[in-house]
């Protein structure tokens, strides 16, 4: 971790529940310069590390425990120590919690909150697009899913958002035109993003 939060970098960090479209937005970020770092790579490479099985239900088992072991902020102290500090843009995506967003302002200091929202129907209609083998197999369990990371705190990301996508009623090529508007606006304003005071 940094000791002296980085001035010049920005981080855009990236909250929503599964499908709603974060990995598409990250895919748009990665396309234009910004480095894309996935907070649930890191929770599955922590789980590999400990010889754990990956599935739906194992992988929220192991980020509750593993947050109620070593702190809310585990997740997001590793994914910082991924954070290259010659890069100049940033993607962090899957945040569950204030606390992680917290901890990535003071790192980072030049942070923006971003939110991706869609309906539990289309989300769940989604989930043979992307086809992660650690996705929930049916409703009750994708419900199920998404109230645990509620119970973790995404509620919150997605309602103090600096800024809300919505990713309903329109194609996948819409959406990045979406993503790529916004990206490109925070690219372009990186300098004049409100900076943290340190604490």
């Amino acid at each position: 971790m940094n000791s002296e939060p980085d001035l010049v970098m920005l981080v855009v960090c990236l909250a929503g529940l599964h499908s709603s479209g974060k990995s598409v937005f990250s895919d748009v970020a990665h396309n234009l310069g910004f480095i894309v770092v996935r907070m649930g790579d890191v929770v599955r490479e922590e789980m590999r590390k400990e010889g754990k099985d990956i599935t739906p239900q194992s992988i929220q088992e192991f980020s509750i425990e593993c947050r109620r072991r070593r702190g809310n902020t585990v997740f997001a102290r590793l994914t910082a120590d991924k954070v290259s500090r010659d890069a100049k843009l940033v993607l962090i995506d899957g945040l569950r919690s204030l606390d992680e967003y917290d901890f990535f302002k003071k790192e980072f200091r030049k942070c923006v909150l971003v939110a991706v929202h869609a309906s539990p129907g289309t989300r769940f209609s989604r989930r043979s697009i992307r086809a992660r083998p650690d996705d929930p197999n049916d409703y009750q369990g994708f419900l199920k899913s998404d109230l645990l990371d509620l119970n973790l705190g995404v509620g919150y990301l997605l309602a103090l958002a600096d800024h809300h996508l919505i990713n309903e009623d329109m194609s996948i090529d819409s959406f990045r035109e979406q993503s790529e508007r916004l990206l490109q606006r925070l690219a372009k304003t990186a300098c004049d993003v409100q900076e943290v005071p340190p604490s």
